[in-house]
């Protein structure tokens, strides 16, 4: 919902995909025990992603920075966080009720 408000008032977020990366390895950290449940995981995931698309809109609105450029920055920050907190390996056990279709 986040991409289709960006798309109807005429922008193009590139660092959309790479929050969702973030906010995804903190997800599959939030059910450390394995236990089934994702419950901390959706805690989560919110409290990475709000603040991330909290800067970039205010890097946009307030300090006038290029959409574009604002946005392609966030994404190789989030890009290099997400690496990071994950070592550059694939985040293991994600809980079922996030991977069903």
């Amino acid at each position: 919902m986040a991409q289709i408000m960006v798309l109807l008032t005429r922008g193009f977020d590139l660092s959309l995909g790479f929050t969702v990366s973030l906010v995804q390895r903190h997800i599959g950290d939030g059910d450390d025990q394995n236990r089934g449940y994702a419950d901390p995981g959706i805690a989560a995931g919110p409290g990475v992603g709000l603040p991330i698309g909290g800067l970039n809109g205010f890097l946009i609105a307030d300090t006038g920075i290029n959409p574009l450029v604002a946005k392609f920055g966030m994404a190789n920050v989030v890009t290099a966080l997400a690496s990071t907190v994950s070592g550059g390996f694939p985040v293991p056990g994600i809980p079922e009720a996030f991977t069903d279709a």
